[in-house]
């Protein structure tokens, strides 16, 4: 059973911006919105392995979560929902209720996600408006890091300018010119429910 969570999300609200001002207010402000909304969806990815799995997470602020992982070599996926201070998985079979040591994992996520009121730290540099998937975003990118192997990563967001909503979170080579290491894609369906698995046994 996997309990690892996407990297963490951090977004922004569409705002005039002029190139490489820091906008980490404008960020901060915009986590907030989104931690707002009454549901959201977030589709994470690894571009850069393309044959590695896939994540989805359905949020319902402030302490629901079903998370499915799903795997080339598997034919099912790993289900996780996290409801308060209880949580429980099912991997290709029925549900199980998972012990208190492991739900209070699912419940320190959610907790760090929605507990407190956003902070982000890290400077943002503004970007203008980027075309992405053939759409145009304003975008806001975190000063480059230089890793092993001299790539210069970097987290680029990109906002939906008439919502002000996070479209996308990605992580990887600054100019883009490699595949993302992490993609994370945001969509906010009104239709999403996160029901208790009714009479699940206890994990064993």
């Amino acid at each position: 059973m996997r309990l690892m969570f996407a990297a963490a999300t951090v977004m922004l609200t569409a705002a005039p911006c002029f190139a490489d001002q820091n906008c980490a207010s404008d960020v901060e402000a915009a986590v907030t919105k989104q931690h707002a909304q009454a549901a959201y969806r977030v589709e994470v990815s690894s571009p850069i392995k393309p044959d590695g799995a896939t994540e989805t997470i359905d949020y319902l602020p402030p302490m629901k979560m079903y998370r499915r992982i799903k795997s080339p070599d598997q034919d099912f996926e790993i289900e996780t929902i996290g409801f308060g201070n209880r949580a429980w998985s099912r991997e290709g079979g029925g549900w199980f209720e998972l012990k208190p040591h492991i739900a209070s994992m699912v419940e320190n996520h959610l907790r760090d996600t929605f507990g407190a009121p956003p902070k982000v730290t890290s400077q943002f540099n503004c970007l203008g408006k980027l075309k992405l998937d053939g759409k145009d975003y304003v975008a806001y990118q975190t000063v480059p890091e230089k890793v092993e192997g001299g790539d210069l990563i970097a987290r680029t967001i990109y906002a939906d300018p008439a919502t002000g909503l996070p479209a996308f979170n990605i992580v990887g080579e600054a100019s883009g010119a490699k595949p993302a290491m992490v993609r994370e894609a945001y969509s906010y369906p009104t239709d999403i429910t996160i029901e208790i698995p009714e009479n699940a046994p206890a994990a064993p």
